[in-house]
This record gives C-alpha cells, structure tokens and sequence, in this order.
C-alpha cells in the first residue's frame, strides 16, 4: 500500500513538473522576499532541437529521476529554512527552470531567471542592474552551467556541481563559485595513478563540447608532467551521444585507429 501511494505521489509530482519552469515559495511580505534561481536538468533530453528553424516552446522528455529527487529535496530545504524562520526578517523564495541538459535551454533559463516582464534591459552599465533573482544555483553538469555563468554582465553569483578547468578563471567567470573540485585535480590524480601502474602508454578519447576539450587539454598537461605517453587521442563529436550512437562510435574509434600511430608515439 505504501509503495502504491509513493507511486501516486511521484505521479502527481512529475505531472507538475511537466512546465519546465515555475515560481514557488511565495511570501507575504514581498519586501523581505529573496529569490534564488534554480537550474535543475528534470529531463535529460532537448526533442527536435536540431530541425528548429525558428524561436519556439522547448520540449523535454526522458525523466532522470536522480535530478527530480535533487529538485525536491531543495524545495523541501528551503520551506523548512522558512518554517522555521532560521533566517528573521527574511523569507527565500525561487525560480525552477529545467535546462533539459542542453546549454541552448540553459541560456533560455537563465535569460527568464534575469528578465523583467518578460525580456531582459538594454544598459549601457549593468552596475545598477537588481534583477528579482540574487543568485542562481545550477547546473549540475559542466556542458549547460558555462553558458549560463557566462551571463556575468547581469552580475548574478552563480553556484554549481560543476567541474570544469575553464570555470575557474576569473577573468572569464568574476562571479562564478564553485563548490566541487576543478577537474585538474582529477587529471591529476589519474596521471598519477597510471604512472603507479607503470603504464607504457594510454589512449585519450573525449566528447567534441566544452567539458569534453576542457578535460581532454587538461589530461594532456598533467600525462606530460607525469611522463606518460598519450599514444593517441581521439575527440567524438557530441552530437553522437545519443543512444546506441557513442558505443559504435567508440568501436570505430578503435577498430579503424591504424597500428601505424601507436608505433611512432611510443
């Protein structure tokens, strides 16, 4: 019966977030009202984005469950700061807004998150820019959460899971706050561990996006201070993560790669 129930609630709460985006927490006192934005990727999948030809509603599917878990769970964290008036004289309200794990939707949540009934200002110095969102938290992967801390002329903070090299320099993201380790650490550490193993040399294949070259150059740089042989390397193109396309596209990276390479590398 309780699995029944969990199933109906579940149910109710999906139909919900069919709207990819929404206002919640709302506050009686507007003025002690703060709204962070919140970008949370519910669905996993952008239909049809490469046939538009023109501006029109996204449309999302595939349900990553470990992501709408996440979304309630900060929804219940922020109703609970505010019942329990843990912060006086101040009430937290948010935006929800599904980038669908694709960095155009992501530029379109974080356009609304900003905008001004309905479309953002035109200024000539953004200093004075309030926008009703003080801070923006998300996204949960590095390929959607660059574009969107690349809206730093609207000088909103922006906080995420993200892992990126690149989203720690401060000339290109002043207020971006990161709250996991860069992947330079990891690069390092598993240079490191290939040169414990003794490992002659490595093969390197990344994804063709942001998070993909951002990884692949920064392995490069830690195989090379580590003395390990890159014997090749190989970028596919993102547009083949879909399916069944990135398991043929790894067989084909290995099986055409000529045995010629190998041999001038190492």
């Amino acid at each position: 019966m309780w699995l029944h129930l969990l199933g109906l609630v579940l149910c109710a709460a999906l139909v919900q977030i069919s709207q990819t985006e929404g206002k919640g927490s709302q506050c009686k006192d507007t003025d002690k009202e703060v709204i962070i934005g919140i970008l949370n990727s519910v669905h996993s999948t952008v239909d049809n984005l490469q046939g538009r030809d023109r501006p029109g509603e996204f449309i999302c599917s595939n349900i990553d469950l470990t992501s709408f878990i996440k979304r309630l769970a900060a929804i219940y964290t922020i109703e609970r700061v505010n019942d329990s008036e843990f912060l006086p004289g101040v009430c937290i309200g948010y935006v929800l807004c599904d980038p669908c794990a694709d960095s155009t939707k992501a530029i379109h949540c974080g356009e609304h998150m900003l905008s001004e009934k309905g479309c953002l200002p035109v200024m000539d110095d953004y200093s004075e820019f309030r926008p009703k969102v003080k801070v923006i938290l998300g996204e949960r992967y590095s390929l959607t959460s660059i574009p969107v801390a690349k809206l730093q002329l609207y000088t909103v903070p922006i906080s995420t899971t993200a892992s990126a090299a690149v989203l720690s320099d401060k000339l290109q993201f002043p207020g971006f706050f990161r709250v996991s380790p860069s992947d330079a650490h990891q690069t390092n550490a598993l240079a490191a561990l290939i040169r414990s193993f003794g490992w002659n040399w490595v093969g390197l294949i990344s994804m063709d996006d942001e998070y993909g070259r951002g990884v692949h150059q920064s392995f490069l740089k830690s195989a090379e201070e580590a003395g390990v042989c890159v014997a090749f390397e190989e970028v596919i193109p993102h547009y083949l993560n879909q399916g069944s396309g990135t398991f043929f596209a790894w067989r084909a990276t290995f099986t055409n790669l000529p045995k010629r390479r190998l041999q001038e590398k190492v």
